[in-house]
């Protein structure tokens, strides 16, 4: 339930809002924004009553956006064996046998978030491996991108998955199953990992916390069950505003789910569907206009270009924002073969239809992307885990691709929209904008006011709710993050040492790690 109000004051409010940028003052009242300003102007009869917290000095913004989300895979992360820690197969497999042990013969075991290339041995499990852990036991394994799972043959056999089946990988000198999955393989191995609802809705409770501590008050979920994150929020759960696209395999069920929701809910909306054009570079299935450079390959479109015409105009029609996954260059081609396609033929005014990802793109198409009035959903926390010198965008890419990844301070200078989230390879806002203020290649980084802002209103006008949140005004919905420093005013190395210590979300104090917070009712 909504406060009585909280008066946050002594603090440096980077509002975000261009008519008032800064203040040291906020007021709230129920779930909004009363007052923004200075202390010495405000009328003691808008405070009576309300708690006062003086934050010292401390950084105020508004409540982070994570603009690309997957809230019931990262739950089922949570449920399962967490391999994300691990430096070598060695590691993997010690815990996955110590996973096997533990569990009834029946039961299939599910790690995840594992990633080769951080790795001693730079590689991925094999198939032989993981049978010699258990030939019994289903054994499932998702990398950390989830687009490549790795599995043993109980699970290729308990699941069904014949030969020829797209997406399941064959050895080049046996001809027999690598292990590797991804498309439909992928799909009907991860169909026979079974959770109940109860444990889902705890355990995306739990990660919800997590990104209360991390000053996240907003989420777009790319594709999380509709029926389930309902629920949760109807159990009173759902503690973080979820704006939900729905994946393509529920195309059709999207208008049944739209008179379900209510659209005056600030808490559970339903914003449109998202489309996956191809994978991953991690997982070699990106797709790209010439070959990788480590020879896997050039990665492959997961759609014949006049169907996804198709039904993207016909949710474009019906009035939903579209969302394109496309990470290679031959993908983000096709999105705005297909975006551009869909405006000709049924015009539409500000649809504001995104592109996930766009890490590579083809030459000369930012004016097109402008004069479309796309919007450029990246993740820069990507730069900073796999984008180094030397690591695995490098490897995969080669330099003069690698170079050119994620060209965000290209997207700023062309004045296109951009939002940005974590796709919780790492969840951070901190992380986040600091890795677009150091992005390795100079041209593609940003000022940190500039990161901070994608990541606040970028991510709300992104989701239309410009009108009720991204900016730290008076009217908007409460919700603010305070920080132990200012990511606008510290040294660019410094950004990812600034902690969150405090998250208000509708007014409520929802994540409270002040040590030495001065509080009065007044």
């Amino acid at each position: 339930m909504p406060s009585n109000g909280i008066v946050l004051t002594s603090a440096r409010v980077l509002t975000m809002d261009r008519d008032l940028p800064l203040a040291n003052t906020v007021v709230t009242e129920g779930d909004r924004i009363t007052y923004v300003g200075g202390r010495e102007g405000l009328d003691e009869g808008l405070i009576y009553g309300k708690e006062l917290i003086d934050l010292e000095g401390r950084t105020v913004v508004p409540g982070f956006i994570d603009s690309h989300m997957h809230l019931v895979e990262m739950a089922k992360g949570r449920l399962g064996l967490d391999l994300g820690e691990c430096r070598s197969v060695r590691d993997i497999l010690r815990l996955v046998k110590q996973e096997v042990e533990k569990r009834p013969d029946s039961e299939w075991v599910a790690g995840y978030n594992w990633d080769e290339s951080r790795w001693k041995e730079g590689r991925i499990i094999t198939i032989e491996e993981l049978d010699s852990i258990s030939p019994r036991r289903p054994i499932v394994l998702k990398r950390v991108c989830q687009h490549l799972v790795v599995v043993n043959s109980r699970a290729l056999e308990l699941a069904g998955v014949p030969k020829g089946t797209e997406g399941l990988c064959l050895d080049t000198k046996t001809g027999k199953p690598s292990g590797v999955v991804q498309q439909e393989a992928r799909r009907m191995v991860e169909s026979h990992l079974k959770f109940s609802l109860q444990k889902l809705c705890d355990a995306i409770e739990t990660v919800q916390k997590e990104m209360l501590s991390l000053g996240i008050t907003s989420v777009h979920d790319m594709g999380s069950d509709f029926k389930l994150l309902q629920r949760t929020y109807n159990e009173g759960r759902l503690l973080i505003r979820t704006h939900l696209y729905v994946s393509e395999g529920e195309l059709t069920k999207i208008d049944e789910y739209a008179a379900m929701s209510n659209s005056d809910n600030n808490h559970l909306r339903l914003g449109g569907v998202k489309f996956f054009l191809d994978g991953s570079i991690g997982a070699h299935s990106a797709a790209l206009s010439e070959p990788y450079a480590d020879g896997q390959g050039g990665g492959r479109l997961r759609w014949d270009k006049e169907a996804l015409k198709n039904l993207v105009s016909d949710a474009h029609k019906k009035g939903w924002q579209v969302s394109l996954h496309a990470i290679g260059d031959k993908a983000v081609t096709m999105a705005l073969e297909v975006l551009e396609h869909t405006q000709i033929d049924r015009p539409r005014k500000d649809p504001r239809h995104r592109i996930e990802h766009c890490e590579l793109l083809p030459e000369g198409v930012l004016e097109r992307i402008k004069e479309l009035g796309i919007i450029v959903s990246a993740q820069p926390n990507f730069v900073s885990v796999w984008g180094q010198p030397g690591g695995m965008y490098e490897k995969h890419l080669g330099k003069r691709r690698w170079e050119a990844i994620a060209p965000l301070g290209r997207f700023y200078r062309k004045s296109i929209p951009l939002a940005f989230g974590s796709d919780g390879m790492p969840i951070g806002p901190i992380y986040g904008i600091w890795s677009a203020v150091n992005h390795p290649t100079e041209e593609s980084r940003l000022e940190p006011a500039d990161a901070l802002r994608y990541y606040t209103c970028g991510g709300a006008f992104a989701s239309f709710e410009e009108g009720t949140k991204g900016t730290i005004s008076q009217g908007k919905l409460a919700d603010m993050a305070v920080l132990s420093g200012d990511p606008t005013t510290v040294p660019r190395k410094k950004i990812k040492d600034i902690k969150v210590e405090m998250t208000v979300l509708g007014g409520n104090i929802l994540y409270n790690n002040l040590s030495q917070k001065k509080v009065s009712s007044l």
